[in-house]
Formats: C-alpha cells, sequence, structure tokens
C-alpha cells in the first residue's frame, strides 16, 4: 500500500507509514501503528523526511520498517487474525444475572430487555462446555459479568464445582465488580480457582462517587465499603486490582485527588515493580435508547475525547500504572473466539448489546442442536467493521473499525473513528513517547525521559 506524507504541525508528521514526532530537541519518536514498533532516532537536520531516509537500514534493523518487498498491512493483517482466530482459548463474559445490590446513574444495563428465564449453575457450566468444544479449544478465560457476578456468592461457587466436575480447564478467570461483596466465601473462592484480576469501579472521592454509585436499597454510600475491601483483596488473595473510573463532565476535574488519596493509600500495590492495582479510565457510553444522565454528561462527542487524552497524560506523570491507553485495534465485537452468554443462555457478540435483537447471535440450545449453524452465525457476527477503503487511511493499525453498538443506538452513518484519531493522534503519540509497556497492555511513564 503507497504511503502518503501528512504534516500535522511542526512537530508531528506522517511519513513511510510512520508516525514521526520531534519528542525533544535531539531526537524524534518514530511509531510504526501497523507493526506497534517504536524508536527514537537523532534529528539530523531540519528536514524529517531527509533524516528518515539518510537511516532507513537502522530503522530496519530496529523493526520500524520492513523491507520495500514486504506489505507492512498484510503484517498488521496478519496479526490481527493470529488473535481473532487464535481457537485454542475461547473467552467467555458469562453474565449469569442481571441482579445489582447498586444503582448507578449510568447503568448501561437500565434499558436493557431482561427475560425472566435464567439457567442454572449446571446449566451455564454445561454451555460453557458446549461452547467450549464448538470452538476446539483446549481451555477458558473466563469473565464473570453482571449485573453484580457476586451478589449470589453461592451461585457462582456452584458454578465453578460443576464447570471441574465437566473436566473443564480455566486458564484464568477475572470478574468486573462493583466491589461491595465481599466475604469468606468469596475470599475463598478467588484462592481456590485461578482468579487472576478483579475490575472494581471507583469514579472518584466519597463526595463524587456516593453521588453516581450508591447502594440500591437505602442510597447509601458505597465509597469507604469499595476501598475498605480493596484492602482485604490485597491482603488475602493474589489478584491484580483494575481500578476503573467512568470518566464524564461531572468528575474529569476531580480524577486527580481521587489518584492522590488512593496513591498514599496503596502505596506500595501501585509503586512495585510488578504492581497490584492498575488503572483505567473509560469514557462514558450511552445506555440503549435514552439516559437522560450520559445524554448531558459523557465526553462521547469527538470534540470532548481530547480532554481524556489529556487526563491521561496527567496520571501517567504521576507514575501511575495503566491499562488499555491506545485506541484497541480488536473489539470483541470482532473476535469469534469471545462470546458473551447471557442470563437466559442466549449468545451475543457484544457485551454493551446483550438484551438487544441487533447483537443477538444464538444460544447454547442452538449450539447443541445445529453446532454448524450456530458456528456460522458467531462467526458472521464477528465481522469486522473494517472495508477496503480503510487501507488508505493512516489510522488503519490503530483502528478497530469503530463501535457498532455506538453507530446502532446513536443512529449515526458510520463507525468510522477518524475525526477521532484527527482530532488526538498528536496527544496520543506525545505520551507514548514517555511510556513503557511493563506488562502487555499496561504502561507507565519512563523512568529516564532524556534516554
Amino acid at each position: 500500500m503507497k504511503s502518503q506524507t501528512l504534516y500535522y504541525d511542526d512537530e508531528l508528521v506522517f511519513y513511510k507509514n510512520l508516525f514521526i514526532l520531534k519528542a525533544s530537541k535531539f531526537y524524534y519518536f518514530i511509531y510504526n501503528p501497523l507493526l506497534h514498533t517504536s524508536f527514537r532516532l537523532q534529528i539530523e537536520s531540519a528536514d524529517t523526511e531527509l533524516d528518515v531516509d539518510n537511516n532507513i537500514q537502522t530503522l530496519i534493523d530496529n523493526d520500524i520498517l520492513t523491507r520495500d518487498y514486504v506489505d507492512s498491512y498484510e503484517v498488521c493483517d496478519y496479526l490481527i487474525n493470529t488473535v481473532r482466530y487464535n481457537n485454542s482459548v475461547v473467552t467467555i463474559t458469562d453474565l449469569s444475572s442481571y441482579n445489582c445490590n447498586l444503582s448507578c446513574v449510568y447503568c448501561m444495563q437500565q434499558n436493557t430487555p431482561m427475560p425472566s428465564a435464567a439457567l442454572t449453575p449446571h446449566e451455564r457450566a454445561q454451555g460453557w462446555k458446549v461452547i467450549k468444544e464448538l470452538f476446539g479449544a483446549n481451555s477458558i478465560n473466563l469473565s464473570l459479568f453482571g449485573g453484580e457476578p457476586f451478589f449470589d456468592p453461592a451461585f457462582v461457587e456452584e458454578m465453578l464445582l460443576k464447570s471441574y466436575d465437566l473436566g473443564l480447564v480455566f486458564d484464568s478467570i477475572s470478574a468486573v465488580t462493583n466491589g461491595t461483596i465481599l466475604n469468606d466465601k468469596i475470599v475463598n473462592m478467588i484462592n481456590i480457582y485461578p482468579f487472576t484480576q478483579l475490575q472494581i469501579t471507583l469514579d472518584g472521592l466519597s463526595n463524587v462517587h456516593d453521588k453516581r454509585r450508591f447502594f440500591k436499597k437505602d442510597k447509601s454510600k458505597t465509597f469507604n465499603v469499595i476501598v475498605n475491601n480493596i484492602s482485604i483483596l490485597l491482603k488475602q488473595t493474589n489478584v491484580k486490582i483494575i481500578l476503573n473510573t467512568v470518566i464524564d463532565f461531572t468528575n474529569i476535574n476531580e480524577y486527580s485527588r481521587l489518584i492522590a488519596y488512593l496513591k498514599e493509600v496503596f502505596t506500595n500495590y501501585i509503586f512495585c515493580d510488578e504492581p497490584r492495582i492498575i488503572f483505567n479510565i473509560g469514557n462514558e457510553c450511552n445506555p440503549f435508547e435514552i439516559c437522560e444522565f450520559t445524554s448531558v454528561n459523557s465526553l462521547s462527542n469527538t470534540n470532548n475525547f481530547i480532554k481524556y487524552y489529556e487526563l491521561y497524560a496527567e496520571i501517567f506523570r504521576e507514575g501511575i500504572p495503566m491499562i488499555m491507553f491506545l485506541p484497541s485495534i480488536i473489539c470483541i465485537k470482532d473476535l469469534p473466539n469471545e462470546i458473551i452468554l447471557s442470563p437466559n443462555g442466549d449468545l451475543y457478540s457484544c457485551i454493551t448489546g446483550v438484551g438487544h435483537k441487533d447483537f443477538h447471535v444464538c444460544s447454547i440450545d442452538d449450539i447443541i442442536a445445529r453446532p454448524a449453524d450456530a458456528f456460522a452465525s458467531i462467526v458472521k457476527s464477528k465481522r469486522t467493521r473494517k472495508g477496503f477503503g480503510c487501507y488508505s487511511c493512516q489510522y488503519y493499525g490503530m483502528c478497530s473499525g469503530g463501535c457498532e453498538y455506538n453507530k446502532n443506538n446513536l443512529h449515526l452513518e458510520t463507525s468510522c473513528q477518524k475525526p477521532f484519531f484527527d482530532m488526538c493522534i498528536k496527544k496520543i503519540i506525545e505520551i507514548l513517547s514517555e511510556l513503557e509497556e511493563i506488562q502487555p497492555h499496561v504502561y507507565r511513564i519512563r523512568k529516564n525521559l532524556n534516554v
């Protein structure tokens, strides 16, 4: 694919399929978005293109460029497809119930159609086995979702017991939990089974968080309960905590105060060589149909996304480890080997789209009765939104093709993310130039920015 040359400003240029940033007076930071490799090259002249042309062999030797006869787009597609079609492990996001003990102002399931029928623990474990066998997988990555996945700990424990009775093997188990329910049974489960991480949300300090995420029964506060439970988990288990914050206009200016507090409370778990607490900031999505809170406060408008990356830059400079900084090039919606299992045994292609007909794929019963047809339905539902025209876009290797859920829910003509990248790419490359990847997809600021 022929490369184009684009000048964003005096500091950032796209040349030979590379983003080239004048990161200082002395060196360029060069990022290949197709191969996801980076390099620091000494500045030799005032002409960026000439400096690159004079160092082609150096860039080839350091895996930044490929030789002329190698198509980097083909390599990029191959790397993506090794993830998309790796059926040795199947990932199952198990939404066993919509039950939850909290009320959240932006709850993604507030308008979700909720069938009353639900599978028993044994039926769910049997469903996992059916899915695993359909893909010919060796093992399962299991993610417990909800509702609140630990709303009924006995139900979870019975599912896991049944799965072991069925001979299922798990590479890892994780959970997306609100962090308010913790007891000895849950701690024991986490220690007995291969739990690796829990994602828990704190949207700010108590004065912010407790207005957004409170107990359903009496609207009482949850912040202190969650912080205390995180402390117990860190002391009594080995799981990592992905500390998530849903960012919007009401809390974006408060996030640094939350970070300052958590740095003080959990210093040893954040700043160690292998951090046990890893941070994530998520942009607020719009629930199906209408949600007054998100329609007013979400940053999802393209013109506001730059605020999201400005926040990333601020937090990274505090030495905080963060996950999934770069835009994802593969969405769950694109991965045939990632299955979402709903409470009643229906399969969906998108976790946000559970309960909505546009994202319904088939059911466990369909897999049992007509496995070939069900498999074809899964593959069809996971088609990428990228088209041939995307090959002409400089963001091809950084883009998933956009969010189909947002496209459908917001009645957009296209899911194309180019306006977002045009707005944010310089900030993304600037931040990336200061980071090191300390674990897969986990980044922290480099200790010596002059190197």
